[in-house]
């Protein structure tokens, strides 16, 4: 798992899919971003680049291994379906681009099922 988050970190450049694959997260780690200091609103910086600076941290792997999917909330969990519901995000082709990131996108379409 730690060899997939090097590999995740290492996505740096601009890209839709990357972005639209952010999303969700930035949803799902609304409150931890913050308490980070990570500006949510500022248009400038690509949601990929926000989650990003969550995923360089050094307990990203203890936050997603520990997390606990009873805890999200009715109307966070609502926000991330109109993600999975109409294939926005599909991990087979996210798959192509890069496998650990498909492999977390696995992750989340099982936390919230």
């Amino acid at each position: 798992m730690l060899k997939n988050i090097t590999e995740i970190k290492s996505l740096k450049s601009k890209n839709e899919l990357l972005d639209i694959c952010a999303k969700p997260f930035i949803i799902l780690f609304e409150d931890l971003l913050r308490a980070k200091g990570i500006d949510l609103k500022n248009t400038k910086v690509s949601s990929w680049q926000k989650l990003l600076k969550l995923i360089i941290s050094a307990d990203f792997f203890k936050i997603i291994s520990e997390f606990q999917v009873e805890i999200i909330p009715y109307k966070k969990m609502r926000a991330l379906e109109k993600y999975f519901a109409d294939n926005t995000i599909n991990p087979d082709e996210v798959a192509k681009f890069s496998v650990p990131l498909s492999k977390l996108m696995k992750w989340l379409q099982g936390k919230r099922t």
